[in-house]
């Protein structure tokens, strides 16, 4: 009867060589990857649509039904997708387990930012103690997520290993590729200061070598206050250079409008992952941050 069982598990647990690998992205992002990576070898399900703030999201049943049938799930970390590990349990599907290998936390291998040092307690807001979680919004981050995908197909369905490691390859050339462009593009902003609702920003302003000011929030995760805000209109008004307010659309666009408007700055409501209107690649949600803080849609 033991023997029986342990044949059932094993055959639960391996991917047969000829079955596509059954895919379950947290995000638009990370699908996108998975899939261009896989290619036609993956069937690939993002459990959300567009930008969206995994702070406020909650788990829906259909989320469960995904997991359930799924043969890898792949997750922000950093403690961002935290309801994931609920959606695991519930699902009950041992492929999915942390030490399996259709388990997959996308953040292994970044070098975060912003770790928080010393004690953390609620006065700092919504900290993440791994570093912030916003690190797809970093185009060369986008390859080492891949690699990390790739590296686990490859051992998952090693029949198939040079494919997922060509369509690697192909990938990041693209992306690389495509740094100058971008980083041309925004030569008009540098110089110039940023200011954004949430802590969303830091890896993009750092790829691309733009300095931060300031958030609208108070600290991570509060909504804006009356007080925070004077405040950081004398920030900007110490600073004495051209700022650029910019938010991700799943904040209130209204609130960085009025602040921009009282500091006389342009506002930028952008999108932060595939599968908002327009944007169907991850190439193209940089095309898209980048064309609207320039204000040009026909840039690329």
């Amino acid at each position: 009867m033991a023997f029986v069982k342990w044949m059932i598990l094993l055959l639960w647990l391996v991917v047969p060589s000829q079955a596509a690998i059954r895919i379950v992205a947290v995000d638009g992002n990370l699908a996108w990857l998975a899939q261009a990576v896989g290619g036609d070898r993956v069937q690939v399900t993002s459990l959300t649509t567009g930008s969206i703030n995994m702070h406020t999201l909650y788990p829906k049943p259909s989320m469960i039904t995904a997991l359930q049938s799924a043969d890898m799930i792949i997750r922000l970390g950093m403690d961002q997708d935290t309801w994931v590990d609920s959606l695991i349990q519930t699902a009950r599907n041992p492929r999915l387990f942390s030490d399996r290998l259709g388990y997959v936390d996308a953040s292994q291998g970044i070098t975060p930012l912003e770790v928080p040092v010393g004690t953390i307690d609620g006065r700092q807001g919504d900290v993440h103690p791994q570093g912030n979680p916003h690190y797809l919004l970093n185009p060369l981050n986008g390859i080492i997520v891949a690699t990390t995908i790739c590296d686990r197909l490859a051992r998952m369905d090693p029949d198939h290993a040079a494919t997922y490691y060509g369509h690697l390859d192909t990938l990041s050339r693209t992306i690389r590729q495509k740094m100058p462009r971008w980083k041309a593009a925004l030569a008009g902003v540098h110089g110039q200061v940023v200011v954004s609702h949430h802590k969303t920003w830091p890896y993009f302003l750092d790829a691309f070598s733009l300095p931060f000011l300031g958030t609208l929030e108070p600290v991570p995760g509060i909504s804006p206050t009356i007080r925070h805000l004077h405040h950081l209109r004398q920030t900007v008004a110490q600073a004495n250079q051209p700022v650029r307010v910019i938010s991700a659309r799943y904040y209130p666009k209204r609130t960085g409008e009025r602040f921009a408007e009282s500091i006389n700055a342009p506002f930028h409501h952008l999108p932060t992952t595939v599968g908002d209107p327009a944007i169907d690649t991850y190439p193209a949600l940089f095309d898209a941050i980048i064309a609207g803080m320039i204000g040009d849609d026909t840039a690329f």
